[in-house]
Order: structure tokens, then C-alpha cells, then sequence
């Protein structure tokens, strides 16, 4: 998983989980005694004493961060963990929309609410979509030759989406209609 707090991919993340009873006073929680646990994914904590190859001295003990969950869902740690850093991407989503043209909602005024909105969501599909449009649109595997004053797209046997292309080439590349 790509750790957001270090910038960098971690590969020896530990999960663990152990039982809880809350809520045993039935006078304070009616529905009785709830049980529930925490759950607990501790990774390296590779900070400037992790080493390298350059003689840098090593730690004498590895360092760990922590990250509780407490939780009453029947999942298995590790899938709690996932379902937990899931909605840790969504609130981040959220935030990210809540600081930018959402927090502008509601204006008073239903178009400028509406534009505020459109204007929202457009930002946070194109920001979403960003590795879908480069792998589609900019990183082609395609190689233009010219023979007899004519240019030619040469795409990828099989490609999806060779049809498209060769389609906006060819109207990109059209002699000018005459006047």
C-alpha cells in the first residue's frame, strides 16, 4: 500500500485484532453489552534512521506508527483495515470538495448554487479521470509516416480504441474544404 504520511510504498504493514465488551452497564446503553475490538495496523516507521547504502548508520530499534480502528464488524482484520483506508480516500474526497467550490453551497441564489455545484463535480471527475485521460489520450503507442505527401496513423493491432483515433486524424487531417 502507498503510505500517504511517508510517500512511499509499504510492503510489511501488520494487522491484529483482539476482543472488546463495551457498554456492559445495561442501566446507561439499553441495548446491552456491545462486542466490538480494535483493530490495529502498525507499520515501519522509516524516518531518517532507516539507512541506506551510502554507511549510514541503521536503527538500533525499529520504530512503529499505530493506527486504531475500533469496530463490531464481522470482517477479518485485514479486510477491516482495507474497508477502513477505503473510506479514509472518500473523506479526503470530500474534504478536498468541502474546501474548494462546495463551500460556496448554498449560495442564496439557485443558478449560482448550481454552477458552484457543476462547477465541482467537473473538478473532481477530470481530477479522478486524470490517469484514464493520459493513458487514452496522450501516452498512445501510435507513430505517424509520411509517404507521397500523405500522413498515416499507425496504431496498435487490437487496440479498443483505434477506431476513435483514426477518426479524429483523419478530420485533423483533411485537406481544407475549398471555399
Amino acid at each position: 500500500m502507498f503510505d500517504q504520511d511517508s510517500e512511499t510504498w509499504v510492503h510489511t504493514a501488520e494487522v491484529a485484532q483482539t476482543g472488546f465488551t463495551a457498554f456492559t452497564n445495561t442501566t446507561q446503553h439499553p441495548d446491552g453489552p456491545v462486542a466490538a475490538g480494535p483493530v490495529v495496523r502498525r507499520i515501519p516507521d522509516r524516518g531518517n534512521n532507516s539507512g541506506d547504502s551510502t554507511g549510514q548508520q541503521r536503527e538500533l530499534f525499529t520504530a512503529w506508527r499505530y493506527q486504531a480502528i475500533f469496530t463490531d464488524s464481522g470482517f477479518t482484520p485485514a479486510d477491516t483495515d482495507h474497508h477502513h483506508r477505503g473510506r479514509a480516500r472518500i473523506e479526503q474526497v470530500l474534504a478536498d470538495l468541502n474546501n474548494s467550490a462546495a463551500a460556496h453551497l448554498p449560495s442564496g441564489k439557485f443558478a449560482a448554487s448550481a454552477a458552484w455545484l457543476i462547477l465541482a463535480c467537473l473538478t473532481h471527475n477530470l481530477l479522478r479521470t486524470t490517469g484514464t485521460l493520459r493513458r487514452h489520450l496522450v501516452q498512445v503507442a501510435a507513430r505517424v509516416t509520411s509517404t507521397a505527401r500523405t500522413l498515416t496513423l499507425r496504431l496498435p493491432q487490437h487496440w479498443p480504441w483505434a477506431d476513435t483515433w483514426l477518426g479524429l486524424f483523419h478530420i485533423t487531417h483533411a485537406p481544407p474544404t475549398p471555399a
